[in-house]
């Protein structure tokens, strides 16, 4: 949103939406969940590979120093606060961490049960995985889901499913994409930048939670495809 009021020269607007979304970047990290870190690196990414359309070629070096100090601020928080830097680690741990061992026995039970219920699925909702789960389990890990938002659609709902969600996602970052290059309209631009890279972070969020399913994310989520799916039809329709 700041940049977006920054094409308008609207300096206050912009500095409030910049404040508003730092806090809510300490607030992520404070949370401690990894995940949520991961998916906050997939914004970053995005966000610095979208700037560099408008600002290599002229700002080649001042893009480079943003880059670079957004690099090492990061370093010098893992260097510098332990339990971030635990947190952080722990991601690599695979079955040293508690955490990560645990999804890893929910991860087999739930393959298993998809090779069981691979046409149709097991059902959706939150009970019939519970009680359908129960049946696969390793005994003392019992889960509320499968951990893997598309593990969990191809459990709940079969493979067509899944196989319906995964092009929908595919065919939507690559009309994204496509438009992001192609449009000569910073403000268009910025837009579907935005709903690409938070499509991008729940799904890459996504494959180590269930966060998707909640109804707060599914609404922010499902509007992001709308906006994007919404400004690339009306390019398109210009054409």
């Amino acid at each position: 949103m700041a940049a977006y009021f920054l094409t308008d020269k609207k300096y206050k607007f912009a500095s409030v939406s910049l404040a508003l979304a730092l806090l809510a970047t300490i607030t992520l990290f404070l949370t401690g969940c990894r995940g949520s870190y991961i998916g906050m690196m997939v914004i970053i990414t995005g966000m610095f590979a979208v700037s560099a359309k408008y600002l290599w070629q002229n700002y080649k070096k001042i893009y480079l120093s943003v880059v670079g100090g957004v690099v090492a601020f990061a370093t010098a928080a893992l260097l510098l606060v332990s339990s971030l830097r635990a947190r952080v680690l722990s991601i690599f741990a695979m079955r040293q961490d508690s955490s990560n061992s645990f999804r890893f026995n929910v991860y087999h039970s739930s393959v298993e049960m998809f090779k069981d219920n691979w046409l149709l699925g097991i059902g959706v909702g939150n009970q019939n995985f519970r009680e359908i789960y129960g049946l696969y389990m390793k005994t003392g890990f019992d889960a509320l889901s499968a951990y893997n938002i598309f593990l969990e659609i191809g459990v709940e709902s079969g493979v067509f499913a899944l196989i319906a969600f995964v092009g929908f996602l595919i065919t939507l970052i690559k009309n994204s994409v496509n438009f992001i290059l192609k449009s000569a309209e910073t403000k268009d631009v910025i837009i579907v930048s935005a709903a690409l890279i938070s499509i991008c972070a729940v799904s890459i969020h996504g494959l180590v939670d269930t966060v998707f399913f909640r109804p707060q994310i599914q609404f922010i989520f499902w509007t992001m495809a709308a906006i994007a799916g919404t400004m690339i039809s009306t390019r398109d329709s210009h054409l």
